[in-house]
């Protein structure tokens, strides 16, 4: 793959769409929502749990409808066999038609770079709890990029951001995890996507012999972490190295994490030929 990737625009029946038919309205007002995955080998990880929630989200804000998200998604799986490097990020953005037309999609795939560890800075912004849009992947996104391009000014990785509540959410590109007093604790469905590595952290780490739940975490909370980790689909389970001036504990050295991030790569691998 070059380093500009591939990009296309498909419609329902999965031919290939002018960029005359984009609907402007839709992506002026950004009516549309996306998913962000991890393609190896050609085939996308998790790819039932991303089409479940990429349905989910367009039928619950009026976007499309099931079964022309799920030819879309369709269309856009059939192409990525293309894809050469064993590693890509693919974004897979669906836009409501004009008037009640077909919805369309952009499609764009790139090299997946792999992440090490990640530093977070304390976002002065504040996100409103019980917010609908927060708990879906939509294109309005502009928030959460000031947000990190601020973070980065610092000299941090990423923006961590809190709640009108004073309770932390997420990353702008990531769920959340924290070590605390032996357990794992993620933040609550409040105003935080429903990440789908996060929804199976929940699910994997208790049989793996690990403590693991969902709760507020003020603020406070962050000085009783011994350590943290992000998890997003293209990046897998990642280490937080610090969070603001407080360095953490290296989780990536913890037996559990150990144990965790391997069943998750296994996981991942399993949706991948061979």
């Amino acid at each position: 793959m070059s380093s500009d990737g591939m990009r296309f625009i498909i419609d329902c029946r999965g031919a290939d769409a002018d960029s005359a038919d984009l609907p402007i309205d839709a992506l002026s007002l950004g009516r549309g929502v996306f998913e962000t995955m991890l393609v190896a080998s050609g085939t996308i990880a998790f790819r039932d749990e991303h089409l479940s929630r990429l349905t989910a989200s367009c039928v619950a804000l009026g976007i499309a409808k099931a079964d022309s998200v799920e030819s879309l998604f369709a269309a856009a799986e059939a192409r990525i066999g293309c894809l050469k490097p064993m590693r890509a990020r693919m974004r897979l953005a669906v836009f409501a038609g004009n008037g009640g037309s077909e919805p369309v999609a952009l499609v764009a795939a790139s090299d997946a770079v792999r992440v090490e560890s990640v530093s977070l800075w304390l976002s002065p912004e504040r996100r409103a709890k019980d917010s609908l849009l927060a708990r879906h992947k939509t294109v309005d996104y502009l928030g959460s990029l000031l947000a990190r391009e601020e973070a980065r000014r610092h000299g941090f990785d990423d923006a961590l951001i809190m709640d009108t509540a004073g309770n932390i959410a997420e990353t702008t590109t990531a769920n959340v995890f924290f070590h605390i007093d032996g357990a794992l604790i993620t933040p609550r469905l409040d105003c935080i996507l429903p990440g789908v590595v996060r929804a199976w952290v929940l699910s994997t780490a208790g049989p793996l012999g690990m403590s693991v739940g969902e709760d507020a975490v003020p603020e406070a909370a962050l000085s009783c972490a011994h350590s943290a980790f992000v998890t997003n689909s293209v990046i897998g389970l990642v280490p937080v190295s610090r969070i603001g001036d407080r360095a953490l504990g290296d989780v990536s050295a913890a037996d559990w994490f150990v144990r965790l991030r391997s069943a998750y790569d296994m996981k991942a691998s399993k949706t991948t030929p061979g």
